[in-house]
């Protein structure tokens, strides 16, 4: 969780750092990317202090969501889950080793061997001359995908984002079954659950996110539809669903 802030923002000297760290970062100065994060931070505790809010960062989020594809983050059914970045490329090995195992293929050939084959990887990286049945090769196909899932090219985004919420509930995990829950909670009162994750980075807090408005992006170098740079001042707006602004 982020500190109470510590420095009072006056807008037109925001906008005028916001843009000159930018500049510097067109150019090519590695260094102005993190000095605009760390003035991001401080702002994101401002925001919380001044609206009542709690906020807490670093936090990563895994899957199709991108907020430099996508601005509203989607909330619905199991909520936007949001964790540590192991957690997050942990989920994201997870995707990759899941879609490798439901494309197993297995073929016999002309001398009534059993192979296997995925998108990665194929029997001939395992037992060349082949398995006694279908069932072996396949089985065999499981652990080999399994034992080497590390290697695998991930397929799913990993995101920073910043989370506010007021009133949270904690709740243990869940596993892939968050749909009631989320409802409940949102029902209750809530706006995120806490609960300490036993699957990915195992035994690190993570959150469920229940309403769009409350996730913002990280990046402190964000433009909108018009190609122009959001300024600072207008990227933590809690009324707004999109998490750019």
């Amino acid at each position: 969780m982020l500190p109470s802030p510590t420095v009072e923002f006056s807008v037109p000297v925001l906008v005028a750092r916001h843009s000159d760290l930018y500049s510097r970062y067109l150019s090519g100065d590695d260094s102005a990317m993190e000095e605009a994060s760390v003035l991001m931070q401080e702002l994101a505790c401002d925001v919380a202090f001044r609206d009542g809010f709690q906020v807490q960062f670093p936090l990563y989020h895994s899957g199709v969501f991108s907020p430099h594809l996508h601005s509203l983050p989607r909330v619905a059914g199991d909520g936007f889950h949001l964790g540590t970045h192991l957690a997050a490329a942990d989920r994201a090995r997870d995707v990759s080793r899941d879609r490798e195992l439901d494309a197993i293929v297995t073929f016999c050939d002309d001398k009534g061997r059993h192979h296997w084959k995925s998108p990665s990887f194929s029997s001939d990286c395992d037992l060349p001359s082949g398995y006694g049945s279908p069932l072996e090769a396949r089985n065999s196909a499981k652990s080999y995908i399994s034992h080497h899932a590390v290697s695998l090219p991930l397929t799913t985004i990993v995101s920073e984002f910043f989370l506010f919420y007021s009133s949270p509930v904690t709740l243990p995990d869940r596993g892939a079954s968050w749909a009631f829950d989320v409802t409940k909670a949102r029902n209750d009162g809530f706006d995120a659950i806490l609960y300490q994750n036993r699957i990915e980075d195992g035994g690190s807090d993570s959150f469920v996110a229940l309403y769009p408005h409350l996730i913002k992006s990280a990046c402190p170098f964000t433009c909108g539809e018009d190609g122009q740079l959001i300024p600072l001042v207008r990227r933590f707006a809690l009324s707004n669903p999109s998490c750019l602004y």
